[in-house]
């Protein structure tokens, strides 16, 4: 929802080996008598959902996210989120300068034979978009706002404009609360097993 609290922050829990999750869409099916179905898609794009929790943490990993979830007040507020199996846009067409427009949007196309769906993409990582015009690489002349994902040159180009950049996703925590057990170990090297914790995607 618009005006709603973000933070411009990473969950960083390192190379998250475990995290189950990925895009999800919403779908309504209408089943009639004779099996045939009715298929009604409710979103335009997906919504994300990872789960990082049903797990073990050391102590400093368990520190860091109590932390990180009463800094977020839980669902309140918004922060950034990797997901590791797609964070990276490569040579991706973003416009057509036409020597008049100068704000070009970061988006990741994802096509199968003749089906593309468009991905918009608003929190770039900083210092990783590369973009280039008519082919042609360009190190000057623009700026990239990390929080929109808007490229803007500080003159119109003109040819086909191409960027390659990381990025986050924009979530909040699925729960309020956050349950987690001492589960083994001795003082000096302690397991905490977290039962459910998950991030949801969150338009912005």
């Amino acid at each position: 929802m618009l005006g709603m609290p973000f933070n411009e922050v990473r969950l960083n829990l390192g190379f998250d080996q475990g995290t189950v999750g990925g895009a999800s869409f919403s779908t309504t099916v209408l089943t009639t008598g004779g099996g045939y179905e009715q298929r009604n898609s409710n979103w335009d794009e997906p919504r994300g959902r990872w789960q990082i929790g049903d797990r073990l943490y050391d102590r400093e990993e368990l520190d860091y996210i109590i932390r990180f979830h009463r800094a977020h007040r839980g669902k309140a507020d918004g922060f950034r989120f990797r997901d590791w199996a797609n964070y990276q846009a490569v040579n991706e067409l973003i416009g057509v300068g036409n020597g008049v427009i100068t704000q070009f949007q970061l988006k990741k196309t994802y096509t199968i034979g003749s089906l593309s769906t468009v991905q918009i993409i608003k929190k770039p990582v900083a210092g990783s978009v590369f973009l280039t015009v008519a082919g042609v690489p360009i190190t000057s002349g623009f700026s990239v706002d990390n929080t929109t994902g808007l490229c803007t040159f500080t003159a119109p180009p003109t040819g086909i404009v191409n960027a390659t950049f990381d990025f986050d996703i924009p979530v909040r925590f699925e729960q309020d609360t956050f349950d987690h057990r001492y589960d083994a170990g001795t003082p000096d090297e302690m397991l905490f097993y977290v039962s459910t914790l998950a991030v949801l995607e969150i338009k912005i």
